[in-house]
């Protein structure tokens, strides 16, 4: 009987480490609709190319980017922007600690490229990116770069890419983090038989400070707070953010339409449900750089 109440104990102690650690992973487990595309809640893809697997590592559904059109990269990043490869520079999320790593799980199937020698081969590829804006030059310093790529894997793998930081005083004021479905310069093709293929899935991700404390990718996305709701006649959205900064709303309905958007220099936005029909909405925040600050959800009744 002691030896119950010790295990049982034991397990108390341990459970909220262990809710802890899984609410640091971003798990795919939130999605919405934009552009008629399904999209993982706080990211960004093309219309093609990017979607829902439901082979996840944990939990129902994993992020999945694939060449579309044979040989057009499938893209998924984190902010409201899914760039080129070229052109990282303006997309991203705020960030307000240092990390050392991303951490998380893939699995990779290549498309024809296979087998054509090791520096040809298809693979999938992750561009990192930390970056501070400089207010003398008036323009985006670059903190560090790095990428890494994802070789054929039928399984899902855990992967861990180190972030290497130049000038540790240096703070980072923001991140991007994009995934592309094959290597943007030397593209995988498609066989005769389809036009879709390069399929790399991502799980479980998180970001590890230098501190060695992992964070979750959705720590840079926390939802806003709207008050009250549901939405009778009218609601306050407040979110963390600075006076005088330039915020954009955009609000979309349960469809992933755009029915409204709002710009203030305040960090809170007061909305109408004149126009609004009852019904569900999640709208998402950007600053004056594109960059999303925050995302939120609420019922209009």
């Amino acid at each position: 009987m002691k030896g119950l109440q010790l295990l049982l104990l034991c397990l108390l102690l341990a459970l909220p480490k262990l809710l802890s650690a899984q609410e640091l992973l971003e798990n795919f487990e939130e999605w919405t609709e934009r552009d008629g595309t399904e999209m993982p809640v706080g990211w960004n893809g093309m219309p093609f190319g990017s979607g829902r697997a439901t082979d996840a590592h944990q939990g129902t559904s994993a992020a999945s980017v694939w060449n579309w059109y044979a040989y057009a990269l499938g893209i998924l990043a984190i902010g409201e922007k899914s760039p080129l490869w070229f052109d990282l520079k303006y997309s991203g999320v705020p960030i307000d600690f240092i990390p050392s790593k991303l951490i998380g799980y893939y699995k990779y199937q290549p498309g024809m490229n296979k087998g054509r020698g090791e520096k040809s081969a298809d693979s999938g590829i992750v561009y990192i990116l930390l970056k501070s804006w400089n207010e003398e030059k008036g323009d985006i310093d670059t903190i560090s770069f790095t990428s890494h790529q994802f070789p054929e894997n039928n399984a899902w793998e855990r992967f861990e890419i180190d972030i290497p930081i130049s000038n540790p005083w240096v703070m980072p004021d923001s991140i991007a983090i994009v995934f592309y479905s094959s290597h943007p310069e030397r593209t995988g093709f498609c066989g005769p038989d389809s036009m879709n293929c390069c399929y790399l899935s991502v799980d479980d991700l998180a970001l590890v400070a230098t501190s060695g404390v992992p964070y979750s990718l959705n720590h840079l996305l926390a939802p806003a707070r709207v008050v009250p709701n549901p939405v009778l006649h009218s609601a306050t959205i407040e979110f963390d953010g600075k006076e005088g900064v330039s915020y954009n709303l955009r609000l979309f309905d349960a469809t992933g339409r755009e029915v409204y958007s709002a710009e203030t220099t305040t960090p809170s936005f007061e909305v109408s449900r004149v126009g609004l029909p009852a019904g569900s909405y999640h709208f998402t925040v950007t600053d004056d750089r594109n960059l999303s600050v925050t995302r939120g959800a609420f019922t209009v009744e």
